[in-house]
């Protein structure tokens, strides 16, 4: 798999022959680099929010996937609905930091048939169990019908035993994925400012086995592989532990229906 590169607009002709995410902040930008764009290689376009109804029609001169931003979630979370009428068109993702409020936006770009993706660095106590409240919304909310990253491929990851890493999940697994910043410099996402990203992953989770960290017990070591421990080494994971094991107990429990099902009885 090649490489796909995370570029501003400003840097669309130095990466003109690579795979590509376009980041756009308004239709100015879009106008200027346009006609530079290989949409073949364009793998969808990052858009941030909130913007213009003008900013919205500028959308309809590109075809690619679209991945809406939004930096402020308990604030700006009413702004989904300029761009609902797009998800009918192509297909639509709303990424969303996790920040506190941040679940009201999840549950209506979710009602308005928006993909998410959760974009999370070390969550405290409190967000924790905002993040416990959208993972029992995801997994028993039967209106829910688009995914919710990372919950849904960790729970497949669970369900089918097979093996997947968050840093993939989320899109910063440096083998696959680089983020260039306004400056040119390519690293591995942007909490990841200033890291080489040439073997990142590798070296970092091997730095902290030999340092004892908490990971060398954690029974979720293969699927995190030290996700949570950037950039304070010393952060607990107990938190975030419990969102990985309500998700493998909700596979368990789909696989143990599924063999119920299966044998024609009851569950």
């Amino acid at each position: 798999m090649s490489v796909v590169y995370n570029i501003p607009a400003n840097h669309v002709t130095v990466y003109r022959e690579k795979r590509i995410v376009l980041r756009i902040r308004n239709s100015v930008e879009l106008q200027q680099c346009l006609p530079a764009i290989d949409q073949h290689n364009l793998a969808y376009v990052q858009w941030f929010i909130p913007g213009s109804s003008e900013d919205n029609a500028a959308l309809q001169q590109i075809e690619a996937p679209l991945d809406l931003v939004l930096s402020n979630p308990g604030v700006d979370f009413p702004c989904l609905y300029d761009y609902a009428a797009l998800a009918d068109e192509r297909p639509l993702r709303v990424s969303i930091p996790v920040v506190p409020g941040f679940g009201k936006a999840v549950k209506l770009a979710v009602s308005l048939n928006c993909a998410v993706k959760l974009e999370v660095a070390q969550p405290d106590p409190a967000l924790i169990a905002e993040l416990a409240e959208i993972v029992r919304f995801y997994l028993h909310q039967a209106t829910v019908t688009q995914t919710i990253e990372f919950f849904h491929s960790l729970l497949g990851s669970f369900f089918r035993q097979e093996p997947i890493t968050l840093w993939e999940i989320q899109e910063e697994n440096p083998v696959y994925a680089r983020y260039v910043t306004e400056q040119g410099e390519e690293t591995i996402s942007p909490r990841f400012s200033g890291a080489n990203p040439e073997f990142f992953e590798e070296r970092f989770q091997e730095e902290l086995i030999a340092g004892q960290a908490e990971c060398c017990q954690c029974d979720f070591l293969a699927q995190c592989q030290g996700y949570f421990k950037w950039p304070d080494r010393n952060y607990r994971c107990d938190g975030v532990k419990t969102i990985f094991q309500m998700l493998r107990d909700a596979a368990l429990e789909l696989k143990n229906d599924l063999v119920t099902h299966d044998a024609g009885l009851e569950p």
